[in-house]
């Protein structure tokens, strides 16, 4: 995998390329871009003969993210299957994977993570994962690219003693990464944690700029799930101070629940990818996301609750500038009608 950087400006983030992927990959992605959020390999509430039929997007010109803690209950299923993480899921062979380790829409679980392994929650409960286990799941799989267990569990409060540790276990459990991807030739990001505390934050690049990686994910300002709170200005000096100490062509990874007012700032400060799990929740609330017609030089958006009564008669589409499936063929009242009667068309047609 390379990144190769076409463009950056101080206050205007970088432009660039991520070419091989992996082997299947015809075509560089453009970055700064957003990684599909998946549930067990399945884009929430689409069935991959919808992606296509509607063609969505075409699976070898985006990044799939696929969070480890939506199929962590069925890894052994995928180790029986033989076939690789893609076939079992019904991806096809040239679709580019990102295997992350927690799920960013769910709130993450505090308090689970210890020196010798970190803690994953699926639907039938936690699961311990050590470097050995967490190498296993990896050759099952057979993803292209993966993240690095690590002990993100860094709450807003955490004491320098638990941040300190956070930072060992976290190199610990890279350099252990690392051997594997080394031996597999498979691709990975490895992630920066510490919290709000600067000094820690540096403590982990520099330990973490030695190992052989494809990019990084910066992860520790926030628990996951809804980040509506999150205050991105607390956020970019400790980026950027980071950047200072990690190659600069590598990838930079923010994953969790952004809004597209946070994306843009975060963008600016040199962040190249991100995930689409803000479009998930707010599908969980009925909600349409409707952004301004100049985005991203306007980040101003809109969310439309779209159960609301006031839409009823209103045969608008949602956005009138949008060429989306959704916004060509449907209108707000037609919309509104399958939200308040829970038809299973409600969610999909929010999710397009």
């Amino acid at each position: 995998m390379k990144l190769k950087i076409t463009g950056m400006a101080d206050g205007f983030g970088r432009l660039a390329g991520i070419v091989d992927w992996c082997r299947g990959a015809s075509s560089a992605v453009q970055t700064p871009c957003c990684c599909i959020y998946t549930i067990g390999g399945h884009v929430p509430h689409l069935l991959h003969d919808v992606v296509r039929l509607v063609e969505l997007f075409h699976w070898n010109d985006v990044i799939l993210q696929i969070p480890l803690s939506t199929l962590i209950d069925s890894w052994s299923a995928v180790e029986q299957f033989k076939g690789g993480l893609k076939r079992f899921v019904g991806l096809p062979d040239e679709s580019m994977l990102l295997l992350t380790v927690n799920d960013p829409a769910q709130t993450l679980r505090s308090g689970y993570n210890c020196a010798t392994s970190a803690s994953v929650f699926g639907r039938a409960g936690r699961h311990k994962l050590d470097p050995q286990l967490f190498g296993r799941i990896l050759h099952a799989f057979q993803a292209d690219c993966f993240q690095a267990i690590s002990d993100s569990d860094n709450p807003i409060d955490a004491s320098k003693k638990r941040l300190n540790k956070s930072v060992d276990r976290t190199v610990f459990f890279s350099r252990a990464c690392a051997e594997y991807a080394k031996q597999s030739n498979e691709q990975l990001f490895c992630t920066v944690v510490g919290g709000y505390d600067q000094a820690e934050r540096i403590r982990c690049c520099k330990q973490l700029s030695s190992l052989s990686v494809d990019g990084y994910s910066f992860e520790g300002f926030h628990n996951f799930g809804d980040l509506s709170a999150l205050s991105v200005g607390s956020v970019i000096p400790i980026l950027k101070s980071c950047f200072e100490h990690l190659p600069t062509e590598r990838i930079r990874f923010f994953p969790g629940s952004l809004d597209p007012k946070q994306i843009w700032r975060l963008t600016q400060a040199g962040i190249d990818l991100f995930d689409t799990s803000y479009v998930h929740l707010i599908t969980e609330k009925q909600e349409a996301l409707v952004v301004d017609d100049n985005y991203p030089y306007n980040a101003e958006y809109q969310l439309m609750r779209m159960n609301d009564p006031c839409y009823a008669q209103d045969f608008e589409p949602l956005c009138k500038n949008c060429s989306c499936y959704t916004c060509k063929n449907y209108t707000r009242a037609y919309v509104n009608h399958v939200c308040i009667t829970k038809e299973l068309l409600g969610p999909m047609l929010l999710m397009m």
